[in-house]
């Protein structure tokens, strides 16, 4: 019983690790030239290898996010 809570064990941190995907937040502000904040602009994320995108509005005081956005290149 032992040999097989130790087989279950190893294959458990083996395969956690393939399944596992990362994610991280992407936040910014927008700001026009003379270094105002720019409220209600339109923020577009799009992945340099896909047709991914995302989209979103920064707030009152220019600032943005995009939460929970797969590891890769952006822009």
């Amino acid at each position: 019983m032992r040999g097989i809570f130790k087989l279950l064990v190893v294959l458990f941190f083996i395969a956690a690790p393939a399944l596992a995907t990362i994610f991280g937040t992407v936040r910014g502000i927008v700001h026009d030239p003379q270094h105002r904040p720019v409220a209600d602009a339109t923020v577009t994320l799009k992945a340099k290898t896909s047709a991914y995108t995302q989209t979103t509005q920064s707030d009152g005081q220019g600032e943005f996010h995009f939460d929970a956005v797969a590891v890769g290149e952006y822009v």
